[in-house]
């Protein structure tokens, strides 16, 4: 007959003990280590566990994410990753996703369906005039390395146009297309067309977040091409284009 020694029990009892506590440490802890992680950080509060909870007023660089809230799934654990379900809204983000975190740096995105209010990206500009609109991303899977992107398939759609379109008086559309790895870069290519032309843009980002933006167009009208080169566009092969480059450091001012 198999005997249970005093000292396993012992054992097990304050293995069992242990994990309770974490279990039911209160969801303070996860803001406590993140705002000790990033100065740019701040959580106005934190409400329930560190396994199930959410964290309310996320804001990053000073722009309001909104609030975030959590399920993480203690099992995940057992491969070295820390994962769970994640919900964002009453902010910039809006959304939901599945996602993980491994103790190498990596981070995986699944099923994920994103929201993000793009005026909120003060540092940024777009055809002379600060961001405007939203960018929708669809995420089957994303896998993202400290060495880069390793998987990525994902559909992006914005109407960043639409407030340059109102300014030439020209009609708006959309741009959409994917977001896939090229090398260790992740590469965003969007295209579009109306009435009044055709514009590609391509947003290539590396992984010391340093990017590569390149927009073509194709307008239809020559003052909407006249405009467009006095914001800097060249005409190339037949076609408007114009690139920048810079350093992704947050999204604020």
């Amino acid at each position: 007959m198999f005997q249970v020694s005093t000292r396993f029990l012992a054992i097990l009892s304050g293995a069992a003990a242990a994990l309770y506590c974490v279990a039911a440490a209160p969801a303070s802890f996860i803001a406590a280590f993140a705002l000790s992680k990033s100065a740019d950080v701040s959580i106005e509060r934190a409400t329930g566990t560190i396994w199930n909870g959410a964290l309310e007023g996320v804001r990053a660089k000073g722009v309001l994410l909104g609030d975030i809230s959590y399920a993480t799934n203690p099992l995940a654990l057992l491969t070295g990753r820390l994962a769970g379900d994640l919900t964002a809204g009453g902010g910039a983000l809006a959304g939901r996703a599945k996602a993980s975190v491994g103790a190498d740096g990596s981070a995986i995105i699944e099923d994920a369906q994103i929201l993000f209010e793009l005026d909120a990206a003060t540092r940024f500009a777009f055809l002379g005039a600060p961001l405007d609109g939203t960018v929708r991303a669809d995420i089957d899977r994303l896998v993202l390395s400290p060495r880069g992107c390793i998987a990525s398939a994902a559909k992006i759609r914005t109407d960043v146009l639409a407030a340059p379109a109102k300014r030439f008086a020209a009609e708006a559309f959309d741009l959409s297309g994917e977001a896939a790895c090229s090398g260790r870069d992740l590469l965003v290519a969007l295209s579009g067309k109306g009435g009044e032309g055709a514009v590609t843009l391509s947003i290539r980002i590396s992984p010391s977040l340093a990017y590569t933006l390149i927009a073509e167009a194709q307008p239809a009208r020559t003052e909407v091409a006249e405009a467009l080169q006095v914001l800097g566009f060249q005409r190339v092969n037949g076609a408007l284009t114009i690139g920048a480059r810079g350093v992704i450091n947050s999204v604020g001012s």
